[in-house]
C-alpha cells in the first residue's frame, strides 16, 4: 500500500468516526491504539521530544495564570 493510498483510508475512517459507523467502544479503542502505534512509529526522535517539551511547556504555563 502507498502513502497516498493509506492516507486515504485513514481518511476515509475519520470520515466514518463523524458519521457514528464506528459505534462500539472496543472498535474506538483499537483504532486510537493503532493510530498511537502510527504515530510512535512515524515520528523522528525530534518531533517525540518536541511533543514532550511542548506538552509540559502547557501543563507549566497553565499552572502560573
Amino acid at each position: 500500500m502507498s502513502v497516498s493510498e493509506l492516507i486515504k483510508s485513514i481518511d476515509d475512517t475519520i470520515s466514518k468516526l463523524g458519521s457514528g459507523d464506528l459505534s462500539s467502544d472496543a472498535d474506538r479503542q483499537q483504532l486510537l491504539a493503532a493510530s498511537k502505534r502510527l504515530q510512535a512509529a512515524s515520528e523522528s526522535p525530534l518531533d517525540t521530544v518536541l511533543s514532550i517539551v511542548l506538552g509540559v511547556g502547557h501543563l507549566i504555563n497553565r499552572d502560573i495564570k
